[in-house]
């Protein structure tokens, strides 16, 4: 019977260099499956060993599909286990990361650039696992949403960005220093049956065979500590709003021109305890409000402004 406590082999890389490597990753999950490739593959290792306490360093590199690129560097040690270092992701396709999952939505081809970058460390013993990311940052620009056949779009959207985000899982904490959605429109309209246009971007479940209840089933862990999450600042501008019907007897357009909202947070989750939530520093401006029927004004409002409001939702 092998040890578990017993240390692994002892084995010393000096170096691994791999150059123009292609990688192809295949989705049998989804129908039909899904294949993609990613080639100009770079990977260099250094003084990888399992020896305690020696840390190698590794580099990687990579084209990914429509012109992305991956960088990955760093640190890791096998003896203990552990890792730290920094990825980037640059100009990675939304349409890619869709295709990746078996593109889900029943939308034509959608627009959009992701990019990703984050610090991170990581360690594993027999008991723990540790995980802290710092400065992590999303960022989605040029986001266009539209179904296939339609002339009209769904949605379409400048800017998107998470700034700067920690996380500690240790202590389970996150802070999300900003959240920005700039320039931008939305747009609703329904059918002569009354379905909302984006009621059809989400394709149907595929149906999946009834898994059986465990007969013996684990006991449940009891509940650790709640998570904690801080929002610094969110903040949306200059996002649209329009909306139709044209129905005979409704012919009902409506619009919003300049959707404007500004808030910060702080909520405890999970655990024992009920949610609780807090928000602060509550802005909401609107302008440019329209309502129209059968041509006809309705309603039309230059501006409405609420500022400096706060809302508490306490766990019950």
């Amino acid at each position: 019977k092998p040890d578990v406590d017993a240390p692994p082999p002892r084995l010393v890389l000096q170096r691994i260099v791999l150059a123009e490597g292609e990688v192809t990753f295949e989705n049998q999950a989804a129908q039909p499956p899904v294949v993609n490739r990613t080639d100009h593959l770079g990977l260099e290792l250094k003084d990888i060993s399992t020896l305690p306490e020696r840390n190698g360093l590794y580099e990687i590199d990579a084209a990914l599909p429509e012109g992305g690129v991956l960088r990955w560097q760093g640190d890791v040690s096998l003896n203990p286990v552990k890792s730290n270092g920094k990825v980037d992701i640059e100009g990675l396709k939304l349409a890619t990361v869709l295709h990746l999952a078996g593109n889900p939505l029943a939308l034509a081809q959608p627009g959009g650039d992701i990019g990703l970058s984050a610090r991170y460390a990581f360690s594993q013993t027999k008991t723990d696992t540790l995980v802290n990311v710092e400065e992590a940052v999303f960022k989605l620009a040029g986001l266009k949403l539209a179904t296939a056949g339609e002339p009209a779009p769904l949605a379409s959207l400048e800017e998107f960005r998470i700034g700067a985000v920690s996380l500690d899982l240790a202590q389970r904490k996150v802070g999300i220093p900003a959240i920005v959605l700039r320039k931008g429109k939305v747009f609703l309209s329904q059918d002569a049956s009354g379905r909302l246009n984006w009621q059809t971007v989400f394709k149907p479940a595929p149906a999946h065979s009834a898994t059986p209840a465990p007969t013996n089933p684990a006991p449940a862990e009891p509940p650790g500590p709640p998570w904690q999450v801080n929002l610094g600042e969110f903040s949306s501008a200059e996002l649209g709003f329009e909306y139709s019907d044209p129905r005979p007897g409704k012919a009902v357009k409506a619009g919003v021109g300049d959707f404007g909202l500004s808030l910060k947070a702080e909520a405890k989750a999970g655990g024992a305890e009920a949610p609780v939530v807090h928000v602060g520093d509550l802005g909401l401006h609107l302008k440019q409000i329209s309502l129209n029927q059968d041509q006809a004004a309705l309603l039309t409002l230059e501006e409405i402004s609420l500022g400096e409001a706060s809302l508490d939702l306490p766990g019950q």
